[in-house]
């Protein structure tokens, strides 16, 4: 009701109570009385309410601090990140499965470092090339020990390069541990060591930690089944926590949000005819041995391997004939990949990169020669052939690769 003065009659019994033009008035216990929250306007609701999760891209208008209750399940989320496109929620409640960027993919650049150039001298180049935009790649820094055959990982500041060796087969493996910044441009440093000195490795990354399994090792038997793991916060070497199923070298690893994955190779040197076609994989959460999930459809070594945050995928690979292949596996169930799409050409030994909606494949040795400099990209939102995109600097083949 309008009120332009105040009189006692406004007090008498009939107009007091929650019914339309009557006023509220405290009880006993000094407490409004039940009224229908829905009749109360103009207040800010301290959640937003709403069937399903928030997403990465669910950008709220509250900022860092905003809740959200699904109604379907009953988890409630808080976002702690506001960043657009990659907002962060963490769940506040008993359940699991906070909501955030899948750290196995870029949102910016590629990076290819390390190879083989065309000389017995290892390439020490660390090369970066744009998610964003079809540019070719740029020389941003070195590495501390030129390498081919060495492994690549990605944590959410840094890229590491670790293994390889500098000459042909004769020359030494190397067990260093380099890392370079993504944030600057620059030289790598030598930051430590491997439990094992290795080349043609199996490299992924969990959020944590830096994985490298299998590899040649030299001497007898050359190849190797060990899992090392080195973690990011620190500069401390690497420990062996198990085994893969399989002796393998020149595999290739990828990661899911809570797995490592590795697949193929070849179990002796010189390669014979056991080409292994397996894919197994290892939780992040504990150390021990990997176990055998799934069949790639060739048997090859010397592949390239990405990751959507739903997918594993291999790329290339030899020997005579080399393939043009893209494989696809799902990370939610154990099972064989299907060819999904072919490269632009046969490759051996292509690094490779993952950006938050395409699979990268960079460089590599063509059937038949010579190497390749370069830069393609498939979608992962539909299965379907690689496009040409950009160049390295030069042609290149077995670097390794990471992501930012």
């Amino acid at each position: 009701m309008a009120v332009n003065k105040f009189d006692n009659s406004m007090l008498d019994a009939n107009t007091i109570g929650t019914s339309a033009n009557q006023l509220l008035q405290l009880d006993s216990n000094t407490k409004y009385p039940a009224v229908d929250g829905s009749l109360l306007t103009g207040i800010p609701s301290p959640f937003t309410a709403s069937a399903s999760d928030p997403t990465i891209s669910t950008n709220p208008s509250g900022g860092v601090g905003t809740l959200w209750k699904n109604t379907s399940s009953g988890e409630m989320y808080c976002c702690t990140d506001a960043t657009a496109g990659a907002n962060v929620w963490t769940n506040v409640g008993a359940g699991t499965g906070d909501i955030s960027p899948f750290f196995g993919t870029g949102d910016n650049y590629g990076y290819h470092f390390g190879g083989w150039p065309g000389s017995p001298a290892g390439n020490n180049h660390i090369e970066k090339y744009s998610f964003t935009a079809s540019a070719n790649a740029t020389d941003v820094g070195d590495l501390a020990q030129g390498v081919y055959g060495n492994a690549g990982h990605s944590s959410s500041t840094h890229g590491y390069a670790t293994g390889g060796q500098t000459v042909n087969s004769a020359g030494p493996r190397y067990n260093n541990i380099q890392k370079f910044s993504f944030s600057s441009d620059g030289n790598a440093t030598d930051s430590a060591d491997l439990a094992l000195a290795i080349f043609d490795a199996g490299g992924t990354s969990s959020e944590t930690h830096g994985y490298s399994a299998g590899g040649n090792k030299g001497g007898s038997p050359y190849q190797t089944k060990d899992i090392q793991k080195f973690p990011f916060a620190s500069a401390t070497n690497a420990s062996d926590i198990g085994d893969m199923l399989y002796v393998t070298a020149a595999l290739f690893g990828t990661t899911s949000s809570t797995h490592c994955y590795w697949g193929g190779g070849h179990d002796g040197y010189p390669p014979g005819n056991a080409y292994n076609n397996q894919i197994e994989k290892l939780p992040h959460a504990t150390d021990g041995n990997s176990t055998d999930v799934g069949n790639l459809t060739e048997n090859r070594r010397c592949w390239g391997g990405a990751q959507s945050s739903s997918y594993g995928y291999r790329t290339g690979g030899g020997d005579s004939p080399y393939s043009n292949v893209i494989d696809k596996w799902s990370y939610s169930s154990d099972g064989n990949a299907t060819d999904v799409g072919d490269l632009l050409a046969s490759l051996f030994m292509p690094s490779n990169g993952s950006s938050t909606n395409y699979g990268y494949t960079v460089a590599g040795y063509l059937q038949g020669g010579p190497a390749s400099n370069t830069i393609q990209k498939w979608a992962f939102a539909s299965d379907g052939n690689a496009t040409d995109v950009a160049d390295l600097i030069a042609i290149n083949y077995n670097g390794a690769g990471a992501q930012y």
